[in-house]
């Protein structure tokens, strides 16, 4: 089995007018890493974004030219930081390693037969299909619209559109990326904060039937969903969500009892244990 193995990363660190970047690197952890990982988790208040940039530290040699680093990390998607990890685990464990979990029902573990990891749904960002968005003029188009126009401007970001015409509502937003990690961490238990703060801090222009305003400058406050419509807000949280690209890590398994219930499935149940959720 290799011990590095060049992938291609599904959503890509973006860098400006129009380039994406997509090859990684990616190697076997080493032993240490148990330890560093054990001593961040058992922290009064863990850090989810610290313990996210030591994981991939230890199995990411590099994106692109770059060498793997937490700054590096921080500028990749959450898609992209979840599907790392995983790739991970296929490199030191296979595609198909030993997976347990236990139904609290019933009192009983299962072996789950036939999981793979490969078979786990991906959500990329397709390049054709993504807009940049001039952040002096707040134009948002493809690099091939961009094209049209004489190339793409210098100062870009890559950014995603929703629209609502029966809400009179459009709203232009960047992939989260794992330095909005770092301000979710302060958040617990909280799912309309969560939300709001994610929401706020990658959103770069937002209209409907009031407001016409940008924030060139990284994002709104998340006080700033306090005064949308209450419709239009759901209807932005929901397609927001919708809209993310990542792993859909959710999986369906049945007891001997013929108890089905769901699990999330994460890369650290393979990495340092057989055992997921219980249910």
């Amino acid at each position: 089995m290799p011990r590095t193995l060049q992938v291609s990363l599904p959503c890509g660190l973006s860098r400006t007018q129009g380039v994406v970047v997509r090859d990684a690197v990616i190697k076997k952890m080493k032993g240490r890493v148990q330890k560093d990982i054990s001593e961040l988790s058992a922290a009064k208040n863990p850090n989810v974004s610290e313990i996210y940039n030591a994981l991939l530290q230890a199995c990411v040699e590099s994106v692109g030219e770059k060498p793997g680093t937490s700054l590096l990390f921080e500028q990749l998607t959450f898609g992209d930081r979840d599907w790392l990890l995983f790739e991970a685990v296929k490199l030191m464990k296979g595609e198909t390693p030993r997976y347990t979990v236990k139904c609290d029902r019933h009192d009983v573990e299962i072996d789950v037969e036939g999981f793979d990891l490969s078979d786990l749904p991906v959500t990329g960002i397709a390049d054709e299909a993504a807009l940049w968005l001039n952040v002096a003029s707040g134009e948002a188009l493809t690099v091939a619209e961009w094209e049209v126009q004489g190339g793409v401007p210098e100062k870009t970001v890559r950014v995603f559109c929703l629209e609502n015409a029966d809400l009179g509502t459009r709203a232009l937003f960047t992939y989260p990326k794992g330095m909005h990690q770092k301000r979710l961490n302060r958040i617990t238990e909280d799912n309309v904060k969560v939300i709001w703060t994610l929401m706020s801090s990658t959103c770069m222009h937002w209209k409907d039937e009031e407001r016409d305003v940008r924030a060139p400058n990284g994002g709104f406050k998340p006080d700033f969903w306090g005064d949308v419509d209450l419709d239009a807000l759901q209807w932005a949280q929901a397609a927001f969500a919708d809209a993310l690209p990542g792993m859909d890590t959710d999986i369906t398994v049945e007891c001997p009892e013929g108890h089905e219930f769901n699990v999330k499935v994460s890369a650290t149940d393979f990495l340092f244990s057989a055992q997921t959720q219980t249910s």
